[in-house]
């Protein structure tokens, strides 16, 4: 039986998003089947993909125990946003796997929710909303 995923403040629903998937696989990290593995981009020395559970992300213990990360914090740092938000979007925040690397957004002094990536409508309504501007 699966266990309540843990919460993501800055991925509040990575299995809508495909970044974590229902699987029966146990965590490398914890060594328990806990009904759901992260399917999303790990950076490690060591391959780590689809083997690490979201809880073990959510309490920074795969980060720690493989010096590992899930998402690239350079955007976020470059924005100058505060190093405690860098390294929970970092370190305790699943990634998402996109046809170019991953660029984690912020506003207003803090990052972004990511909940999927942007559709065709999405992106054409910002180009109507940008051409009324000018």
């Amino acid at each position: 039986m699966a266990e309540d995923l843990p919460s993501f403040r800055y991925h509040p629903d990575p299995v809508e998003t495909g970044s974590v998937a229902p699987s029966e696989a146990a965590c490398l990290c914890c060594g328990r089947a806990r009904g759901f593995i992260y399917v999303g981009p790990v950076y490690a020395e060591r391959e780590l993909g689809e083997q690490l559970c979201p809880w073990c992300i959510a309490n920074g213990a795969a980060a720690a125990k493989f010096d590992a990360s899930f998402v690239d914090g350079d955007d976020l740092a470059e924005a100058d946003i505060d190093e405690e938000i860098v390294e929970e979007v970092r370190t305790r925040t699943p990634g998402y796997i996109g046809w170019q690397q991953e660029a984690w957004l912020s506003h207003c002094e803090d990052a972004c929710e990511y909940h999927g990536p942007a559709a065709a409508v999405d992106l054409e309504r910002v180009d109507r909303v940008t051409r009324a501007e000018w």
